[in-house]
């Protein structure tokens, strides 16, 4: 809800119910382990007021499949996201992070290495990419563009809309 400024540590532990999360803007600080077994959790936005993720904060969510991070993250301590072994793409809408220690922070359940399929997806104008590494995962570019719903942009009905997304390698 709107106001909610802290995560704590299991705020969202072990619901098997939680599918998609997509945070309040107003949320500033993930502690660790606030996403902590969530195994029907498939996609997770963090929003622009986080700019710290600690050790454990999203751990053994086993279908996590696509992860934003907001353009306030700033600071990643050692292994915020771990034991996520279905993790594919992880977006940055910000600058490159910094990392502390352990720059292998994408490691699926039991391997030593990081999950060699996931494709973190960067805005070509944000600091610090592509020059900076995350072992064994693939880097790309994420572009915006413009895609026509319904064939046109405009009014339908009482409703104006259009969608934005982003295209990755355009």
């Amino acid at each position: 809800p709107s106001g909610v400024t802290l995560i704590d540590a299991y705020g969202f532990g072990n619901n098997p119910q939680l599918v998609t999360v997509t945070l309040s803007d107003s949320v500033t600080e993930l502690r660790s382990r606030a996403f902590y077994h969530c195994s029907a959790l498939t996609y997770l936005t963090i929003p622009d007021g986080v700019t710290h993720l600690y050790q454990g904060t999203i751990v053994f969510c086993e279908k996590l499949t696509n992860l934003t991070f907001g353009a306030g993250l700033f600071y990643f301590h050692n292994r915020p996201v771990f034991e996520c072994p279905n993790l594919r793409d992880v977006y940055f809408r910000g600058k490159h992070p910094i990392i502390d220690a352990d720059l292998s922070f994408f490691r699926p359940f039991s391997v030593a290495y990081p999950h060699p399929r996931i494709t973190l997806h960067y805005l070509p104008n944000a600091a610090g990419w592509p020059g900076h590494a995350f072992y064994m995962v693939v880097r790309q570019p994420w572009v915006p563009r413009v895609a026509e719903e319904r064939g046109s942009l405009g009014f339908d009905g009482d409703v104006f809309g259009f969608t934005v997304s982003y295209a990755a390698g355009q």
